[in-house]
């Protein structure tokens, strides 16, 4: 638990999509999530939220790089909330194969409370 004694959540849901119509659908998607997730009293983590505005998700390296920077955070959560609601994507696999790995608990988004 972090600190106000909220429970820290990891937000995975899909980023990529084959257009920009289908990303900004995934956006507003994990901004749902997000809010949610607040509104349960729970710290959410999103970083497909603010990654993608940094770095470009087109380039491998840097998409890596913030493939890892979430996992570095996904390491601090006390569970992890799946969206799947579109589907699981390559880095939502490999999030949730390292939650796992680690034992946080998942929690698909789609299930009440």
């Amino acid at each position: 638990m972090g600190a106000f004694g909220m429970i820290r959540v990891y937000i995975c849901s899909p980023f990529r999509a084959a257009d920009d119509e289908g990303r900004k659908r995934n956006v507003d998607y994990a901004k749902e999530l997000v809010k949610q997730a607040v509104n349960r009293g729970w710290a959410p983590f999103a970083p497909h939220l603010y990654l993608p505005g940094v770095l470009d998700d087109a380039d491998a390296e840097q998409r890596e790089a913030g493939m890892r920077a979430g996992l570095a955070f996904l390491e601090t959560c006390d569970a992890v909330i799946v969206g799947a609601k579109y589907g699981i994507s390559e880095g939502m696999a490999r999030e949730i194969r390292y939650a796992k790995a680690l034992g946080i608990p998942r929690k698909d988004a789609s299930e009440e409370g």
